[in-house]
């Protein structure tokens, strides 16, 4: 690699290269959820608390189709992060450039094969007949721009895997300050409504993904295209293939999986009215912002574990899952705090002043789930740390877990008509899903220490 090292994970204390790792992956998650709120604000102020819901609306269901492409992308990254720990200079290439050709074609795939249905699956998740039109609208550009999100979601991944984590940070803010201009552009200056909206989306991850695909391909000598002999690291390998497939597949399946459940209590939330709807939509915004530095975090969880399973050093795994729990636990408590202070304005700032119905339902969401904030970062730790050794088929049951939580949440929120309930559906689906990724580390981590002796 040229110019800059591939970090290694496999040496020093975990707690400061959790954190030397993690800062960019934080600050990246913050740009891209901060450009999503005001993605959200624009559209609730420019055009109208309607197509705010049309567009929230739309979330559970676009991480239900996009979520395959996206986990399965994330999990060819895996392999790449093992080679690295392992010194396997010539796996890391060949893993990058086949798990880039099966990220291309699942994602064409599913954008030819879902797109055509946009609207049928809108209505079996009982959307508003008030918001269906700008729905279908918005959901349709996002998956015909697909391939641009899957694709800088692969190149940042491969970067990170490789030990770099703030150019994809840099890339990404560049790519959030387009965002909100596009969004100025498509939707006050040419009103094109959440058209708009969602074109400006699609052109900002674009950009982002020429960028690192331009920094790897320039400056990184671990994904060049022959070795020194002259082979063809680049031709696809079945060898590297089905690794990526083994480590891509099963994280793919457990998005989808996961996003079962939110599809379903979308669908529940949607049955209790166009206020009830508004105020998850609303809340849950603001908690996405909050809890991404914890994914951020497992995202650096993955990378730690991958190289350090990678050089058979299952007592770093063990090191940095404490390290990792006790920054969890310590930012939970800061956010709960900063939100307990804040809900008030930043509700108002997406909804408007009018909002008043809508308003109070998002500051009860806020007021639940943050005060459980700790599960969903202890979750984030034990989940990507399983999948970082590449276990990724025995973690499919934490994803499981996750739609039970939700689905039952969901389905006593329609039974008895309470909000409440809807506040606790993602926290009881952290709780289930938490406790079968301890189930999983615990075991095989004494498997993993079993086999080195």
């Amino acid at each position: 690699m040229k110019n800059r090292p591939v970090l290694d994970m496999t040496q020093g204390r975990p707690l400061p290269l959790l954190l030397r790792f993690g800062l960019p992956l934080v600050l990246g998650s913050l740009f891209q959820q901060l450009y999503s709120f005001a993605d959200t604000a624009i559209v609730g102020r420019c055009i109208s608390v309607d197509a705010l819901s049309a567009v929230g609306g739309t979330g559970a269901l676009d991480f239900l189709i996009l979520g395959f492409t996206m986990g399965s992308t994330t999990g060819f990254c895996i392999p790449i992060s093992q080679s690295v720990g392992a010194g396997r200079r010539e796996d890391v290439s060949r893993y990058f450039w086949n798990g880039l050709y099966l990220g291309l074609l699942i994602s064409l795939g599913v954008t030819a094969g879902v797109t055509p249905f946009v609207r049928t699956l809108l209505v079996m998740m009982n959307t508003p007949p008030q918001l269906m039109d700008m729905a279908v609208e918005y959901l349709t550009i996002i998956l015909l721009g697909q391939t641009a999100t899957v694709l800088y979601n692969y190149f940042a991944g491969a970067l990170r895997a490789l030990g770099d984590s703030q150019r994809p940070f840099y890339f990404l803010a560049a790519s959030c300050f387009l965002n909100v201009g596009l969004d100025f552009l498509f939707i006050r200056a040419f009103r094109m409504g959440v058209a708009g909206a969602a074109a400006a989306t699609v052109a900002s991850k674009a950009v982002s993904a020429v960028l690192c695909a331009w920094w790897l391909f320039a400056r990184m000598d671990a994904v060049r295209r022959r070795d020194g002999a002259g082979g063809a690291l680049a031709r696809p390998s079945g060898r590297h293939l089905a690794g990526a497939c083994l480590m891509g597949v099963p994280l793919g399946l457990e998005y989808s999986v996961t996003s079962v459940g939110s599809v379903v209590l979308q669908g529940s939330i949607n049955t209790l009215g166009a206020v009830a709807a508004a105020a998850q939509i609303c809340g849950e915004r603001i908690r996405s912002i909050a809890t991404m530095p914890m994914e951020s975090i497992g995202m650096a969880m993955a990378t730690y574990t991958g190289q350090n399973f990678g050089a058979g050093r299952p007592d770093r795994i063990r090191a940095g899952v404490c390290s990792g729990l006790l920054i969890q636990a310590v930012y939970s408590a800061a956010a709960w705090a900063v939100l307990f202070a804040l809900k008030g304005p930043l509700v108002y700032l997406l909804l408007g002043e009018s909002a008043s119905p809508e308003a109070l339902g998002a500051m009860q969401y806020l007021s639940i789930i943050t005060a459980l904030f700790i599960f969903h970062g202890s979750l984030m730790i034990f989940r990507n740390t399983v999948q970082g050794m590449g276990y990724g088929v025995s973690a499919l049951a934490s994803g499981g877990m996750e739609v039970v939580g939700r689905v039952a949440a969901g389905l006593l929120a329609v039974r008895f008509g309470s909000f409440t309930l809807v506040c606790l559906a993602s926290p009881l689906a952290w709780v289930l899903s938490l406790g079968c990724c301890m189930i999983l580390y615990f075991h095989y981590i004494r498997k993993i220490q079993g086999r080195l002796g």
